[in-house]
């Protein structure tokens, strides 16, 4: 658990660097401003991918997807898959290059 907290107050730093304010804004004005790309890690599986960071103001327990013939939510899946319990107060990113690969909790993603 310590390491998922220095994850999300590390990401959480990056925005607040680098978006003045960005929990009182909407995704979009967010999203205008991430436009670089940037080295990304997952707490949760090995490897790295470049990509812009998007925001998402969904929170892992409101986010639902359909998967092996049922619904499942975003935090549940993270559980079943990874063994990473998520915490529903987070926002969720995606990787603008690559939508299809879904969204990821903040606490489970880092920029480098």
């Amino acid at each position: 658990m310590y390491n998922i907290r220095i994850f999300i107050l590390w990401l959480i730093e990056y925005f607040s660097d680098h978006l003045e304010g960005w929990q009182s804004r909407s995704p979009d004005l967010n999203n205008a401003r991430l436009i670089s790309e940037r080295n990304i890690a997952f707490l949760h599986r090995s490897g790295t991918m470049r990509g812009t960071l998007q925001l998402v103001r969904t929170h892992p327990m409101d986010a639902l997807f359909f998967r092996d013939g049922s619904w499942q939510t975003v935090a549940d899946y993270f559980f079943v898959k990874y063994g990473k319990t998520v915490q529903n107060r987070s926002w969720l990113v995606y990787i603008k290059e690559y939508p299809s690969r879904g969204v990821f909790p903040l606490e489970l993603v880092e920029v480098f």
